[in-house]
């Protein structure tokens, strides 16, 4: 299932660097020490904060409409406790003074062949090196393609050890849109991820799966959160 949590405007602009906050809110939704904090890979996806538009100052955020997060997944019971915990009145607030307002259930149709998705979030791959630190893989490197492919087999299976994979495709379209992102995490760490589209060449299974649980790592807290390009009017 997917849901769209709709919060009322705050009183001021939003500092773009904000996924340490939804994060926060989605697991103070889910309870002190849940069960789903830390689990990985996550079996769930979270989008960043959507409905805002880019200030002059490249540094905040402005809604002329409300903002929202997109959180899915096939796990109906952590789809419960979401709901149950935003609905839950200690848990109004989301930060900046926007409040709950209201839940949306999105559902799009998905494919035999050939899935059309572009980001909600972007997507994060790193790699460890030699050194006990990360290489980041984005949409810019040459190998991007090949590494994301592999990280999503990867990931389908860890679902499903049962999945047939045998034709399973994912290619990265060329978009003059592409972007690298810069996200801020705990501290002065960041990571850099790739906003971008992906066709997934799939059964209709997989695509259900993906589309819930979204692409890359650390999809939920915030990464990887996908869409079907041709239903873009839902996240207007």
């Amino acid at each position: 299932m997917r849901l769209k949590i709709i919060f009322k405007k705050g009183n001021r602009d939003v500092n773009i660097q904000n996924q340490h906050n939804i994060n926060g809110y989605v697991h103070k939704c889910l309870g002190k020490d849940n069960k789903y904090h830390d689990n990985k890979p996550s079996h769930y996806s979270i989008s960043g904060l959507r409905g805002g538009k880019l200030n002059s100052d490249k540094k905040t955020l402005s809604f002329k409409n409300n903002p929202y997060i997109i959180i899915s997944s096939l796990d109906y019971e952590f789809i419960n406790n979401i709901v149950e915990g935003v609905c839950d009145e200690k848990n109004k607030s989301l930060f900046s003074g926007m409040e709950y307002d209201k839940i949306e259930i999105i559902d799009e149709k998905n494919y035999d062949g050939w899935n059309y998705f572009a980001t909600l979030s972007p997507i994060l791959i790193r790699i460890k090196n030699e050194v006990k630190k990360y290489n980041f893989v984005t949409v810019d490197d040459d190998d991007f393609e090949d590494v994301l492919t592999e990280n999503t087999k990867r990931k389908l299976l860890n679902y499903d050890t049962k999945l047939d994979l045998k034709d399973f495709k994912i290619k990265i379209p060329e978009n003059k849109s592409h972007k690298v992102k810069f996200i801020n995490g705990k501290g002065k760490s960041f990571s850099r991820a790739s906003q971008c589209h992906v066709n997934v060449f799939s059964t209709k299974k997989i695509a259900k799966i993906l589309y819930h649980i979204g692409l890359g790592k650390s999809t939920g807290s915030g990464f990887g959160s996908i869409y079907y390009t041709n239903n873009h009017d839902l996240y207007q």
